[in-house]
This record gives structure tokens, C-alpha cells and sequence, in this order.
């Protein structure tokens, strides 16, 4: 706007000028001598700025395309978004794109963006992309480029591990490291940046007291653990509460359905394949115990299974079942081309394998996800 001519900007905004510049004032300095609009009820006012707004986009396109960018809808409140919702409607014609850009972490099913988007999505030009955090080499890259330090080897893991990529996080620990420059060459790689201490705090606290308190012993356990371990240190809660707690910590939380894993054991692991193969879009994989299922025929179904499960069967050696579960392996999955894996597990029956079989299992799926990434 700054570099049009008054008469050019006049002829786009239209009858709208005056409503416009009470948005961008600036737009007095080219059109000055503006009328104020006729006074009109709240409504009706803000119905008018709306419908200014996207004729001047639309006029404006027709003689060059125009890219409008919204930067951290997050933060935006009901009335912000409103805008954007109309005029996505009103441009979809135009040759405009409007583009914005949130933290899907800061955004759960009740905050304004989430309405927002329930809306925009009925639009046939409205497209959504999720990114997800940086590749091990383009961590690397963005350190080299943003502190001059080119990190290899154990270095580079670790801080691809600490922030998976995350580029806010990873920003932090990069300021970190030129601030310690001159210290350790290590030193930035043993504790959280403050930043980054701020971030999670503001999240954690917007959950409920027991949550956050379930979460700061979690915390202490490590990145992953299991309702057995957290279950002795909150003797005043059943497990049937602690589960409650914890589904209360996914539906507030992101949870990455590419890390998420269903496991069942012997009728469970049939049920947990009926499950995971009828809705494989919300887990990554699969772990049926000591049983199995059969995939079912549909060419549309067995396309979205192969696309994004994991099948990692597990078997005793001398488990009444393990004819079942390799011919699963052998005959009905590797064959329609799902990736799939068999362990035998030395000295078990029709049981549940130790924690050494579990985590090379995890490990499996784990490096399943970042193959497909």
C-alpha cells in the first residue's frame, strides 16, 4: 500500500476507503480527503468493515496476485478470527492466498482457532499442512547456519534428541550455545535453556492441579513410562482415577499418532488389531501378543493399513499359538506388503514377553516412523 499511487488505491478500496482507514490509518496520508462512513449499528458496522476489506483484496488481485500472511493465530481471540473466516469466503475467486500460521500444541478442541477451522475447512479452496520438526541433517544445518558451530556425531543426536527438531526449542539451545561459547564445548547440551523451562511451564500449568502433579513425578521416571510405575506414588488415587488423569493429559497435550503404539495380548491381541486395522490413522503401529487377526479385503482399507502400520508380532518359543501368529506374519501381512516383523521369545510360553524383547520392539517402530517421515 505503501508504494501505490492515491488514485490507483481509491479505485481498489472504493466506497470501503473510509472504513479501511480505521483499520490502517496510514491510508489517510494517500486519501486525504476521506469521509467518515454513515454511523450504523455494531453489527452492521462490523459487517461493513468486513465486506471493505475483501473488495479492496479482491480488486487489488486483479492486477497483481496477492499473498496475505497471519502469523500466530494461536493468540488470537474469537474476534480476531472472524475476519479471516469471512474473507475466506469472499476471496475465494480472487487471485489472494491467505496464509496463517499457529502452534497446533497451543490449540485443543475449545480454544477460538479450533471453531475457526471447523468452519474454513467447508471451503473447497481451504487446505491445512502440519509440519513437523526438522530431520537430524537439517538440525544440523540450522545450527552451522545460525551459530557458526558445525556439530557431528554424538553432539548433533543429542540435540536432535533433546528437541526432536522442534525449531522453537532448537532456537533456544542455539542461543545457549553462543552465549557458552567460551565455556565447555559440551556445557549447552547438559541443562534447559530457560526458554525453553518457560514454554513447557506455561503449557503444564494450564492443566489441572492433579495432571500437572502426576506430570512432575512422570517427569522424574523419564520420557516414557507405564501406569505400573507411576501407580505406587499416588497412593491416593485408584488406577481407574491415575488412567482418568492421564487421558485428561492426552486430550489436553499433542500426542504424536505416529509414535502411538496399540498392544494386546492373546484375545486382547486380536481385539488390538481389529482396532488398529479399522482405524490405522491413529497409531503408528501395532502389538499383538501371543494372537493375531486377519486383515480384512478391502483394497481401500489394506492401502491405508500398508501406508501407515507397523505389525510387530510376538510369540514364545513354546507358545501354543505361535503357528498362528507366523503364518500371520508369513501368509497374511508381509505378502499385501504391511510391514511386519516376528519375535520368538526364548523361553516363553503363552505369556507376555521381559522389558529387553519390548524395547527392541519399540525400537523397530520407532525407526519405522522416521523411515516414513
Amino acid at each position: 500500500m505503501r508504494g501505490a499511487i492515491a488514485a490507483q488505491l481509491a479505485s481498489e478500496m472504493g466506497v470501503g476507503a473510509a472504513d479501511i482507514a480505521t483499520l490502517v490509518p496510514a491510508v489517510h496520508e494517500k486519501l486525504t480527503d476521506l469521509r467518515p462512513s454513515p454511523q450504523l449499528e455494531p453489527e452492521q458496522a462490523r459487517f461493513r468493515l468486513f465486506d471493505s476489506v475483501a473488495t479492496f483484496f479482491r480488486n487489488a488481485s486483479t492486477s497483481s496476485a496477492l499473498v496475505i500472511i497471519l502469523e500466530d493465530l494461536h493468540w488470537a481471540d474469537r474476534s480476531s478470527l472472524l475476519p479471516g473466516e469471512f474473507m475466506s469466503k469472499e476471496i475465494s475467486e480472487a487471485r489472494v492466498m491467505l496464509l496463517g500460521t499457529y502452534r497446533d500444541v497451543e490449540v485443543d478442541r475449545r480454544h477460538p482457532l479450533s471453531q475457526s477451522i471447523g468452519t474454513l475447512i467447508r471451503e473447497p479452496n481451504f487446505h491445512r499442512l502440519l509440519f513437523g520438526g526438522l530431520s537430524l541433517q537439517d538440525v544440523g544445518k540450522f545450527v552451522e547456519l545460525s551459530a557458526g558451530v558445525t556439530l557431528t556425531g554424538s553432539n548433533l543426536e543429542l540435540i536432535y534428541a533433546r528437541t526432536e527438531g522442534n525449531p522453537l526449542f532448537l532456537n533456544e539451545l542455539v542461543r545457549l550455545l553462543a552465549d557458552e561459547r567460551e565455556g565447555a564445548a559440551d556445557s549447552w547440551t547438559a541443562r534447559l535453556p530457560e526458554g525453553i523451562r518457560d514454554v513447557i511451564g506455561r503449557r503444564v500449568l494450564r492443566l489441572p492441579e492433579t495432571c500437572q502433579e502426576v506430570l512432575t513425578v512422570a517427569s522424574v521416571i523419564g520420557r516414557e513410562f507405564t501406569l505400573g510405575q507411576l501407580a505406587p506414588l499416588f497412593a491416593n488415587l485408584t488406577d481407574e482415577q491415575l488412567m482418568d488423569v492421564l487421558d485428561d493429559v492426552r486430550r489436553r497435550t499433542k500426542i504424536d499418532p505416529d509414535r502411538t503404539y496399540i498392544v494386546g495380548f492373546s484375545g486382547g491381541a486380536r481385539i488390538a488389531c481389529f482396532i488398529a486395522f479399522a482405524l490405522p490413522e491413529l497409531f503408528g503401529g501395532v502389538i499383538p501378543i501371543c494372537a493375531g487377526a486377519k486383515l480384512r479385503k478391502e483394497p481401500w482399507l489394506r492401502h491405508r493399513v500398508i501406508d501407515r502400520l507397523s505389525v510387530a508380532l510376538v510369540t514364545g518359543e513354546s507358545d501354543f499359538n505361535r503357528g498362528e501368529v507366523e503364518r500371520m506374519h508369513g501368509t497374511m501381512l508381509k505378502e499385501v506388503g504391511v510391514r511386519t516383523r516376528v519375535w520368538v521369545v526364548p523361553n516363553l510360553g503363552h505369556g507376555v514377553p521381559g522389558s529387553g524383547a519390548v524395547a527392541a520392539i519399540h525400537d523397530w517402530l520407532d525407526a519405522a516412523v522416521d523411515d516414513r517421515r
